[in-house]
């Protein structure tokens, strides 16, 4: 079942799709106005679908992680989470699809960044990372969901046996670690925040399957959200000096910054130095 609804939990709809759902994510910000396609991760047969809001059904694309996500689903530890992150927020070469999927295995513990062609159904999936958290509370490596908010450019990654709320940048750099509060119910299953910069504070929402008798949404409030610097820094004060076959080029920015150099001579093509 895929369900849509509001922030306080009104105005629900759902849809029964079939196929025994891990993760659920877009490519872009979703909008009630166009229901931009969604795309769904089936534990059993280890495959990515899409869907379409607009219909309340799969469009029929399909396309299978299982050559590169390592998986158990006999024992029903396959996929069990996934996040889109878009092009300029992670550390990967620019993708065609306008950013690239990170998927979570059970069996494994560890995070995989994939590039797929959504324009071709069925077309193969290129691995491009493999990211193993750095987990600091000890016990089970057992992900139970991902989600990437692009408000802050952090990867959240949901351990359900050590009930835990995992913060990592798209490259794998850790940020923090928090404990999810306990409500009297087990199996944390879901993980979303309501992005609401410039505040430093936000809400986070986790999904309980309640050991599978009840669902439920449990909201909490003051999770802290250090959000994502977009405003890029100002250069100054240029100055090249060259000297016989080389040349240095020096400059200022008003903050600390990667930069990177792209020169060449007449009609070239640039090269990244």
């Amino acid at each position: 079942i895929i369900t849509r609804m509001d922030q306080n939990g009104g105005n629900v709809t759902s849809w029964t799709v079939g196929g025994n759902l891990e993760g659920i994510t877009g490519t872009s910000a979703y909008n009630v106005a166009t229901l931009n396609n969604l795309y769904v991760v089936d534990e059993n047969t280890s495959s990515l679908k899409e869907f379409s809001p607009w219909n309340g059904a799969y469009t029929g694309k399909t396309w299978s992680l299982g050559s590169v996500v390592p998986t158990d689903v006999p024992n029903n530890n396959g996929i069990e989470g996934i996040a889109f992150v878009p092009n300029g927020m992670h550390p990967y070469n620019t993708q065609t699809t306008g950013g690239v999927f990170y998927v979570s295995s059970q069996s494994t513990g560890k995070v995989y960044v994939v590039n797929v062609n959504l324009t071709t159904s069925g077309s193969a999936p290129t691995l491009l990372a493999t990211i193993t958290p750095n987990l600091i509370t000890t016990g089970s490596n057992d992900i139970a969901d991902l989600y990437y908010s692009t408000a802050t450019n952090k990867l959240f990654v949901l351990y359900d046996t050590n009930n835990v709320v995992h913060e990592m940048r798209p490259n794998g750099l850790f940020i923090s670690e928090y404990y999810v509060p306990s409500v009297g119910v087990t199996g944390e299953e879901a993980i979303t925040t309501i992005p609401t910069c410039s505040a430093t504070n936000t809400s986070i929402v986790l999904g309980y399957d309640d050991s599978g008798t009840t669902h439920h949404f449990y909201r909490f409030s003051n999770y802290p959200q250090p959000c994502a610097d977009t405003t890029p820094p100002v250069i100054s004060s240029v100055v090249s000096t060259p000297s016989g076959t080389a040349v240095t080029v020096a400059w200022t920015t008003n903050e600390t910054s990667d930069s990177t150099l792209e020169f060449g001579i007449g009609n070239y093509t640039l090269t990244t130095g």
